[in-house]
């Protein structure tokens, strides 16, 4: 793959791999415990408990009432959260409960063993029709989310813009099959345009957003290329503030002039970029809130050098909030040493995203990174 493909991580070796869809997960209450087993053994034992107490109820209302259905219930949670085989214990537990409730203190007849046979079938059925309903309504949402994620890989540009003087890189590792951090560029006749945002959220309802982001910024591109940052910036806050109230989207954009020498930036509540100057690691720093947080907001633009062998890199906050074995962040700080280094060794953008990955991914060990991740990297290769 050349340097001018943009790079998706579906996964790469060394990186991690695209989790599955939250669906396929159990998702149970907050208050159980975090080990698996022991969340498993607790679900057990409350089905178990439950048939107890339906079967007690059961024998002191008499033949009279038959409250056979409410088996049912404790059946159907064990098999829905543990599968087929508590499923099946359950069940057999229902069953010998209902006899038990039925039969005391009265001997075995034809009638009750005839009886044991049909509620141990339904039950068994019932835990059977539990668990396949469960996969089937998985299989269905994992289905749309694979479609959703091949929708959304394709609003990234399928190739980075081959701009005379530049070296561009970049890179996206969801952490879900949906992401919420977005990039593009937009090549233009003087200047290649770039935009990254990080939208607020994971998941379906971030990569909506994403969608809606990149509708517009594409619709602002085809309109007019040169409408300045700040006003494209309040373009998009006055439409999430109507359409989508309560979100928000934190954003870089910016705009280096062919061949480089000068790059204009618009920093909305984001993590500041970094950029290689030639003798340090500068933070591009804010220069106004996140896009759609609060109704008075205003973005303000600067101009920086970038001279030949500078290095920018921006990134989004999986980054810089990855965590290692103990806690620690990643942070700005460790980011920005990286950067200098890469800096002054005259690595290619390409890289520079390589060895920022690998050394994150260093930091954090076997700890699963919390949220998506995004680096771009543009480096300005002439010579003088």
């Amino acid at each position: 793959m050349s340097r001018a493909e943009v790079k998706h991580a579906y996964p790469q070796p060394g990186y991690p791999k695209e989790p599955e869809s939250s669906l396929g997960r159990t998702r149970l209450l907050p208050m159980l415990p975090a080990s698996k087993a022991l969340r498993a053994s607790l679900i057990l034992l409350g089905g178990l408990v439950l048939i107890a107490v339906i079967g007690v109820i059961d024998h002191d209302t008499g033949e009279d009432l038959s409250i056979v259905l409410f088996y049912l219930l404790p059946v159907f949670l064990v098999a829905w959260y543990l599968g087929l085989g508590a499923g099946l214990v359950t069940a057999l537990s229902a069953t010998v409960t209902w006899y038990l409730a039925n039969s005391l203190p009265h001997l075995w007849t034809w009638r009750i063993g005839w009886n044991v046979g049909e509620k141990l079938t339904v039950f068994t059925l019932f835990a059977v029709m539990a668990v396949r309903l469960k996969r089937s309504a998985v299989a269905v949402y994992q289905r749309e989310f694979e479609i959703g994620s091949e929708v959304q890989r394709g609003l990234f540009p399928r190739s980075l813009p081959a701009t005379a003087g530049l070296e561009i890189a970049a890179r996206l590792i969801p952490n879900q099959a949906l992401s919420g951090d977005y990039y593009d560029f937009f090549p233009r006749d003087r200047c290649v345009g770039f935009a990254m945002a990080d939208v607020m959220g994971k998941g379906l309802a971030a990569s909506l957003l994403t969608a809606n982001l990149h509708a517009l910024l594409h619709f602002n591109e085809l309109q007019s290329s040169s409408s300045p940052m700040a006003a494209l910036l309040g373009t998009i806050h006055r439409h999430l503030r109507q359409h989508s109230p309560g979100r928000y989207v934190t954003m870089v954009l910016a705009s280096i002039a062919a061949g480089g020498e000068d790059l204009t930036y618009a920093v909305a509540g984001h993590p500041p970029p970094l950029l290689w100057n030639g003798t340090a690691a500068v933070r591009l720093e804010a220069t106004g809130l996140p896009v759609g947080l609060l109704a008075a907001s205003h973005w303000g633009t600067r101009q920086i050098g970038f001279p030949p062998g500078a290095l920018f890199v921006a990134y989004t906050d999986g980054v810089s909030e990855a965590v290692d074995a103990g806690g620690r962040e990643y942070g700005i700080g460790r980011l920005e040493h990286v950067v200098e280094s890469l800096g002054r060794s005259g690595a290619t953008a390409e890289e520079a995203v390589e060895v920022l990955l690998a050394n994150l991914r260093t930091w954090t060990g076997e700890n699963e990174w919390a949220d998506d991740v995004a680096v771009v990297a543009v480096r300005n290769c002439k010579t003088s």
